[in-house]
């Protein structure tokens, strides 16, 4: 029923405009517009003759509005269930119904005006400006907390206070992750906060001597982890972590992933 009712005010206004070209003096008409969805049936702007020969069809001013935005006028050719057909400059061009706001027709059996055939499809208005995406804001807040573990690493600080760091750094962190969703940005963040984290487990532990036996943890675990190698001993043996080269190949790990959010976040 819906799509008769459209079909019908399509074939209306074009026969409508076809009784006031011809019955009546040439004066300024009306536009009529029909709000456009799909039809069942084809409509045309020739009009058959009760011969059964085609007349030479009025000429109608056609504007097409855009669900877009856009706009176009021209010659009404047709309209079928699925796209409506004008006449640009002696180029038929279709537009798809479901793409179609509405349709304003008007009279004119002589020329069309050249301002109709000069106009040409208007450019959909833009879209305003994206926000921020929270995936680069996010990571952009953890990375700014991991750079303090990051440079107290190159400044060379006392482990009490990387140790302080690392209490305060851990829960920012931990809350970005909880919050952003699986993406490189997450996994980098989330290797980093891990390699520094070891590092200062490895560091806490070797306290006091400078070094861990490969045989305890979290020795064993740190070694195969980040492919640590072993000190020897003074018979030669290759069975422990020192400070001074274990420490710095984690934090070497850790500036890997910084290096990679740097990227992803574009800093």
């Amino acid at each position: 029923m819906k799509q008769f009712r459209i079909v019908f005010l399509i074939t209306f206004a074009v026969l409508t405009l076809c009784g006031l070209s011809s019955g009546q003096t040439r004066t300024k008409t009306k536009a009529k517009t029909v709000r456009y969805t799909p039809a069942t049936v084809a409509t045309s702007a020739a009009p058959s003759t009760a011969s059964g020969s085609s007349a030479e069809a009025p000429k109608y001013l056609v504007t097409v509005k855009l669900k877009k935005g856009g706009m176009v006028i021209g010659s009404f050719l047709r309209a079928d269930n699925e796209t409506v057909q004008i006449d640009l400059n002696g180029q038929n061009k279709a537009f798809r119904l479901n793409e179609v706001d509405s349709i304003s027709f008007t009279p004119n059996q002589t020329a069309t005006p050249k301002t109709a055939l000069d106009v040409a499809v208007s450019q959909p208005a833009t879209n305003a400006p994206a926000g921020p995406d929270p995936v680069i804001s996010t990571g952009r807040n953890a990375y700014s907390a991991l750079q303090k573990l990051s440079d107290a690493a190159q400044l060379g600080l006392p482990y009490g206070q990387y140790a302080n760091l690392l209490i305060q750094v851990r829960p920012v962190i931990s809350e970005s992750l909880r919050t952003l969703p699986e993406g490189a940005v997450k996994a980098d963040l989330a290797a980093a906060l891990e390699a520094y984290t070891d590092a200062g487990q490895a560091w806490g532990a070797m306290q006091g001597s400078g070094v861990l036996l490969i045989a305890t943890e979290p020795a064993a675990t740190l070694a195969k982890k980040y492919s640590l190698k072993p000190a020897a001993n003074a018979l030669g043996q290759e069975d422990r972590l020192l400070i001074e080269t274990a420490i710095p190949a984690i934090w070497t790990v850790a500036t890997e992933h910084m290096n990679n959010l740097a990227g992803l976040l574009k800093l």
